[in-house]
């Protein structure tokens, strides 16, 4: 799409996008003459603006994530609603390995790092569960509504039940496990850790656009 302000007839003024008044009211043609172009046609005095900052709210498709020396690349986002409440689940992707980045920021920045695991789960959902040797303990169950990008396709409000538990054991190297139930999909089950931001590196990747 061309932008508005952008291609219009030679002669014609361009709007303001951020420069002084006067080059405003400068033509392009006045600008070329005067060697100005660059603060015309950008309105940043010829400096480029700095891409924002990447964290872990905002990474998007294709971004890259390093987590224990290996290198992910961002294939899915979703964003789950429940009741307002916010959060994010990533899908990160070493060459097939995969790795589940889930993201909450609610007082207090919650990051998870978990992996898929094949788990047989009864029904009704049990409010304890043991796997690996580990004790966990039901923290909370609901429903949310779920927009994704990336690998499950571009969907809005998808409706996904989901339980969240507690591991029991103070030792345990794996302290979440969670899970999902998508429509009418079968039952799927993530453990894994809980980590700092510090332990991730973030770097922009190939800038695909969500939209």
């Amino acid at each position: 799409m061309k932008k508005k302000g952008f291609g219009g007839k030679p002669g014609k003024a361009r709007q303001n996008l951020g420069g002084s008044p006067s080059d405003a009211r400068m033509t392009m043609w006045e600008a070329i003459r005067q060697g100005k172009f660059i603060e015309w046609m950008f309105g940043t005095g010829g400096k480029k603006k700095k891409a924002g900052k990447k964290t872990v709210m905002n990474l998007a498709l294709n971004d890259i994530v390093t987590y224990e020396e290996a290198e992910y690349i961002v294939k899915d986002k979703c964003t789950y609603n429940d009741g307002g409440s916010i959060w994010y689940e990533y899908t990160l992707d070493d060459n097939g390995k995969y790795l589940y980045l889930s993201v909450e920021d609610d007082d207090a920045l919650e990051i998870g790092v978990l992996r898929k695991i094949d788990f047989d789960v009864d029904e009704p959902v049990p409010s304890k569960i043991k796997y690996d040797g580990n004790k966990y303990k039901l923290d909370e169950h609901s429903f949310a509504k779920v927009d994704t990008v990336g690998l499950r396709g571009k969907k809005e409000g998808v409706k996904v039940e989901y339980w969240d538990f507690e591991c029991q054991n103070d030792d345990a190297d794996n302290d979440l496990l969670s899970i999902e139930k998508w429509g009418g999909s079968d039952f799927e089950v993530y453990c894994g850790c809980s980590v700092k931001e510090y332990e991730l590196k973030l770097l922009p990747g190939g800038g695909i656009d969500e939209d």
